[in-house]
């Protein structure tokens, strides 16, 4: 803050902090094949601990330190024929823990808000399946079909109180804080298309279709509970571009379009946008010039729509 012309610190706003991690994984991947099989199970043991420490600050906090631990199972199967089809079949388990920022119970004042953490998050699970088809040939490319499913439990979002009174700012200002707010889903389908007749041009063609669930507990003003559900189809495309010229230039250009998709408090807009670039290389490959512009629609800017009635 500006004090007769001075500047002078703000002991409610300031502090020194230091956040650590630790992670410990004991791991096991077995492979085998026979035939055109190939089987491929792991399974990964993790410890991870967490802890933050602050001070010279106004509060009395405490140094904190939580551990985690878990087991991330995994599962890969894929098959080859001589005719150069291939399957394969994955599953995999993650698992992402609260940070130690997410978990202190330390408040952070803000011009017009403030903010803490929760102690009481738990981690949140993510599993993966997967299965899909791709055929090669020599002379064009390759065509493929994918299903897939990702489902996530106890994902973890911000819930805002709008009006909280503090003898600090002597009004009322929002106060927010960290909780698990339900679970999500996405299952869809890819296709994708790869033209590469010869060493000098590559084109990628993508096409993906989904559908998102999202399930969350929420609680009104007069504290009364309430499951929420929505769900809601989305696509999406994508092409990329690349050849060489002269066999110096390269070219590249890729250009994409996402439907509108859904967010746990938000609807994101439909996106799209072009990018390209071109790149030559000098002096046996001992200097290169490229320039690249991104973004030539200026799609960029375009941002989420809250209608969220909660």
């Amino acid at each position: 803050t500006l004090s007769n012309g001075e500047y002078v610190n703000d002991a409610w706003r300031t502090y020194n902090t230091r956040a650590y991690e630790w992670e410990n994984e004991a791991f096991i991947t077995l492979q085998h094949k026979f035939g055109g099989f190939t089987v491929k199970p792991g399974i990964r043991f993790c410890h991870e601990m967490t802890g933050i420490k602050y001070s010279e600050t106004n509060q009395d906090v405490q140094d904190f330190t939580k551990h985690f631990f878990n087991v991330r199972p995994s599962m890969h199967l894929s098959y080859r024929t001589k005719s150069m089809h291939n399957f394969k079949l994955n599953y995999t388990r993650r698992i992402s823990n609260p940070s130690s920022s997410q978990l202190s119970r330390f408040y952070e004042f803000y011009e017009e808000s403030f903010s803490q953490g929760n102690p009481e998050l738990i981690p949140v699970f993510t599993n993966s399946f997967e299965i899909g088809w791709t055929k090669y040939w020599n002379s064009f490319g390759s065509i493929g079909l994918s299903g897939y499913y990702r489902g996530k439990s106890n994902e973890i979002n911000q819930i805002m109180v709008t009006q909280t009174y503090l003898p600090l700012y002597d009004y009322e200002v929002p106060f927010s804080y960290p909780v698990n707010v339900g679970k999500s889903s996405n299952a869809g389908a890819e296709f994708n298309m790869m033209y590469r007749p010869n060493a000098m041009l590559n084109l990628r063609f993508y096409a993906n279709v989904y559908n998102s669930t999202i399930n969350t507990d929420y609680y009104d003003l007069l504290n009364k509970h309430h499951e929420v559900h929505s769900d809601m189809w989305s696509y999406s495309f994508r092409l990329n571009f690349w050849t060489k010229l002269w066999n110096k230039l390269e070219i590249h250009a890729s250009a994409r379009y996402n439907s509108p998709t859904q967010g746990l408090y938000s609807t994101r807009k439909a996106r799209y946008g072009v990018d390209c670039g071109l790149r030559a290389d000098f002096f046996d490959k001992k200097m290169s010039i490229f320039v690249n512009a991104q973004d030539l629609l200026n799609s960029a800017s375009w941002g989420q729509t809250n209608e969220s009635p909660y």
